[in-house]
């Protein structure tokens, strides 16, 4: 089966670095590896949709946590590695689920918050090696 990371690394193989990429040319290219790759493995719809989503946040906000930064419900993620995603959703603390597949992805993360993330001041980022901090403010 097709994994996000063998797409992820299809689209970066793709992808001009050395410029601003506009969101409707990524979502474009995001679009096009996804229709390659279900002409080569099916791909149920609702897949190819979820699969989207993920890659896009993946390249403009921030990866996997976007769920949780835009849950209402949840007012803190902590990150302590790559292994340990936690969240404080309605009061209580709760372990994610989910894990981060690499420090560089932890690292690509933090640099997203440093730079390209637009929202970026709609959180109060407390980070410090080997954990990181989400508070939604």
């Amino acid at each position: 089966m097709i994994q996000a990371e063998q797409l992820h690394a299809r689209i970066l193989e793709e992808l001009d670095l050395s410029r601003d990429i506009p969101d409707e040319e990524l979502t474009e290219l995001i679009h096009r590896v996804l229709d390659e790759a279900s002409g080569r493995e099916y791909i149920p719809l609702g897949k190819k949709a979820e699969l989207g989503r993920e890659l896009f946040n993946a390249f403009r906000k921030f990866d996997l946590l976007q769920e949780f930064l835009e849950d209402d419900k949840i007012t803190e993620i902590m990150i302590n590695g790559t292994e340990n995603i936690f969240l404080e959703k309605e009061g209580k603390l709760i372990r994610s689920g989910k894990r981060l597949l690499s420090r560089p992805q932890r690292l690509f993360i933090m640099c997203q918050g440093n730079t390209a993330n637009r929202n970026v001041p709609k959180y109060t980022r407390h980070l410090s090696s080997p954990r990181m901090f989400f508070r939604k403010k």
